[in-house]
């Protein structure tokens, strides 16, 4: 039996596909999984902070989701942790990643960032639904 996992992502601008992830959340069962990513290159858009009431000052180093800082890493650190938190879970080598629009938002920007983690464990073949 395959593990079901909730993932959200949270993004820098809501309507570009290669915009930058600044929150990667998931949760199986009572396991949760939720870290803040310093955007690289990307400021977050005023639609996306309205969203995700994020706001990052550069100047500073701070980030901020609805008024309180947050402790960042940067994008390969959150996806090795979450490769780490995967592999923890109980029954782990068949886990099915699942998200409220993941086939139209979340997993084409999840997947987009997998390659530049560094990632082999990522099954390129594998496929949504038709």
């Amino acid at each position: 039996m395959a593990l079901v996992v909730i993932l959200t992502v949270c993004v820098c601008a809501v309507s570009e596909l290669d915009c930058e992830i600044v929150q990667l959340a998931a949760r199986c069962g009572s396991e949760v999984f939720n870290r803040y990513i310093w955007p690289a290159s990307k400021s977050v858009s005023s639609g996306a902070a309205g969203v995700h009431k994020v706001v990052v000052d550069r100047d500073r180093g701070t980030m901020r989701v609805r008024g309180q800082l947050v402790q960042h890493v940067d994008e390969q650190c959150a996806m090795t942790e979450f490769a780490d938190f995967i592999g923890r879970l109980p029954g782990a080598a068949a886990v099915v990643l699942t998200a409220h629009n993941g086939r139209g938002f979340d997993f084409p920007r999840f997947v987009v960032c997998m390659p530049t983690a560094g990632f082999s464990w990522w099954d390129s073949d594998a496929r949504g639904p038709a």
